[in-house]
């Protein structure tokens, strides 16, 4: 071998094991923002999901963060607070003309939701906050999450991807005013 195709594979693996590290200290950091194990595992998936027409794996941001929709198409904030209430995953997909979608991952173990129907009027409440902020609403029950996860992370992709579709045929805005473009933290 050549000493050119040496120094290609020598770069080809630092490339490589630093895109497994990167990703890994991602997961590492949405793993510490969880609250729950179903949440753990639905984490997991949702890095990995498209979000339309994005590029997984995403990043996991803070809630703190300055989120970076435009960089792969697709972010999620776990915790992530909106008004009073904080969503167990906050899901902020881009689409081309610059605009975001807000998607609020609800994940639903049975010890704090639907078990009483205090619980459950609770969440239909909160679910109509979110929804007159502009956000998306998707829940999942523990169960759901437990036995098919992928499938959960799946249903939040579709509804990523149906939006951007739709959004295909709306005209581009003027430079400048498409709403989301660049560095933006949600609401």
């Amino acid at each position: 071998m050549s000493k050119e195709h040496d120094r290609f594979n020598e770069c080809l693996e630092e490339a490589v094991e630093g895109f497994i590290e990167h990703h890994a200290n991602q997961f590492e950091k949405g793993l510490k923002l969880c609250e729950s194990p179903i949440e753990k595992i639905l984490l997991a998936d949702l890095m990995f999901c498209g979000f339309g027409y994005g590029w997984p794996p995403h990043p996991v941001y803070k809630s703190d963060e300055t989120i970076n929709v435009s960089r792969t198409a697709g972010a999620i904030s776990p915790q992530y607070p909106v008004g009073r209430y904080h969503v167990d995953f906050a899901v902020f997909v881009e689409n081309f003309h610059g605009d975001i979608l807000r998607i609020a991952v609800e994940c639903d173990g049975h010890d704090f939701h639907e078990k009483t129907k205090a619980q459950a009027a609770r969440d239909k409440k909160r679910d109509r906050f979110l929804q007159t902020e502009g956000w998306r609403v998707l829940r999942f029950t523990g169960s759901e999450i437990f036995n098919r996860s992928a499938e959960c992370a799946c249903e939040v992709d579709d509804l990523a991807f149906a939006w951007i579709e739709e959004t295909i045929q709306q005209p581009i805005a003027k430079a400048g005013t498409g709403k989301g473009r660049g560095k933006r933290k949600g609401k």
